[in-house]
């Protein structure tokens, strides 16, 4: 047997909420897993992004001029605030974009450590992964999803978050452990808030409304099995009777009875001269309605020549 979302078929919800409308099968439930999950994509790119992941202050040793360098700069696991050594003042220079660690006028790739690279070896699939996965779980409000599907999508969000949490591990680098002052900027802030729109999301989508089942909890489905309730049908009985009046009228009396299923009765009677001695025909038709509470319903009736 095929099963429909509610409504389907029908058009859109006219800003209602939408439980029963094929434009958002899930309804209201939908509205806070696709907010949380969307913000959740905008933190982590923020993340990856950014190169203020820390702000670090460092003393630099430059052995060409046997000078020592000291300021701060933003460093994130793909990207670094650009810098050069300004030797007249015997400090850092910083300048205002972010470039790529290969890109650096100071620094290279070579100056990542392991705890940047385990940062950047988590970030980057999130991104693109989680605004791929963000995008079928926005179809999926439109377009028939299997309870399969949410569930690999919400361990999916969870998985993400915990990893997401994970890349705080850029701390440990030694760019923040050896350096004089070491700050949480926007990035690192990012990655924080993007672990909890991911995991509110994750579980958030536990608690959807089922659009096959009706129920308001995915985990409350799980197994159930659908029923339909066949309604009975109105019963119809006609009974046909002719008769032969004293002089000579043949009368057909034509009685229909229709019983609906609450009781209801509706009973209406035809009385019909087949033969009449003067030689002109009439129909006498007489209707009564009995309802099935007992009552009595006024009766009509319609003669036609």
């Amino acid at each position: 047997m095929t099963y429909k979302y509610p409504g389907q078929g029908k058009k859109c919800c006219d800003g209602q909420c939408g439980d029963q409308c094929t434009c958002c099968p899930f309804g209201c439930s939908f509205s806070l897993p696709i907010t949380t999950s969307i913000l959740g994509v905008c933190f982590t790119w923020a993340c990856f992004l950014s190169c203020h992941f820390f702000q670090s202050e460092y003393d630099f040793l430059e052995y060409d001029s046997d000078g020592r360098f000291k300021g701060d700069f933003g460093v994130g696991p793909w990207l670094v605030q650009d810098f050069e050594f300004d030797s007249f003042n015997g400090g850092i220079e910083k300048k205002t974009e972010c470039v790529g660690w290969a890109d650096h006028q100071v620094l290279d790739t070579g100056d990542l450590d392991g705890a940047l690279r385990f940062a950047r070896g988590v970030i980057m699939p999130i991104a693109f992964l989680g605004l791929a996965l963000f995008l079928v779980f926005v179809c999926g409000a439109c377009l028939p999803i299997n309870k399969g599907c949410l569930n690999f999508l919400s361990v999916a969000f969870l998985v993400f978050g915990t990893l997401m949490i994970l890349s705080l591990v850029a701390l440990a680098s030694d760019w923040c452990q050896d350096a004089e002052d070491c700050t949480l900027q926007f990035g690192g802030i990012a990655a924080i808030f993007s672990f909890i729109l991911w995991t509110v999301a994750g579980i958030s989508i536990c608690f959807m409304r089922d659009p096959t089942t009706g129920v308001d909890d995915l985990r409350d489905s799980q197994g159930m099995e659908m029923s339909t309730i066949q309604q009975p049908a109105p019963t119809e009985s006609v009974v046909e009777q002719t008769l032969v009046e004293a002089d000579g009228t043949v009368v057909r009396m034509t009685t229909k009875t229709i019983t609906a299923p609450d009781g209801t009765k509706t009973v209406t009677e035809t009385r019909e001269i087949v033969h009449q001695g003067d030689g002109k025909g009439a129909t006498f038709a007489s209707a009564s309605v009995v309802g099935g509470g007992g009552g009595d319903y006024p009766s009509a009736k319609a003669v036609s020549y």
